[in-house]
């Protein structure tokens, strides 16, 4: 069955994110103590609500994730964006839109909320990356994940940064 995220209000997987994101802000005080490593209190990041275009979310993860020519790159970009990093995981979370990017390991993907039935935001989104990223010959997997009562778009490609 085809769930689809009917409002703007916070979901379940967004609260799950941000749970995760407080357990990690946790983690690190008890680690560094409650002043954090540099000595100010570390918060943990924000996840939006707000659903974006799928095609638009396709931009941001080729510009992010296939044209950044280094992690360091692409880390500039997503802060630039007021994206906040959770420094455990090495997710980025939009404080607006309920959306996050992932530059840890060898691949770099993104999760994404939609309001559009789970085929339509996949078709709007892999449109979108072919006609952006051409022939360059790179795979971008793309698929549904499904938590609770919750559909979200996952997509991720492999990088050698």
């Amino acid at each position: 069955m085809t769930t689809f995220c009917r409002s703007p209000s916070l979901n379940y997987l967004s609260a799950l994110r941000q749970r995760s994101a407080v357990w990690a802000v946790a983690a690190a005080a008890a680690v560094f103590g409650a002043g954090g490593a540099g000595g100010a209190v570390a918060q943990a990041p924000l996840v939006g609500s707000t659903m974006a275009n799928p095609a638009v979310l396709a931009r941001l993860f080729v510009n992010v994730c296939v044209n950044a020519p280094n992690r360091a790159d692409a880390e500039a970009m997503l802060v630039g964006l007021a994206m906040v990093v959770n420094p455990s995981t090495g997710t980025y979370f939009h404080p607006e839109f309920d959306m996050s990017i992932n530059l840890a390991g060898t691949r770099c993907s993104i999760v994404f909320g939609s309001n559009r039935p789970d085929a339509d935001a996949m078709a709007a989104f892999s449109a979108s990356v072919a006609q952006v990223m051409g022939a360059q010959g790179q795979t971008v997997d793309v698929e549904p994940v499904t938590t609770g009562d919750t559909t979200y778009i996952r997509a991720g490609i492999g990088v050698q940064w």
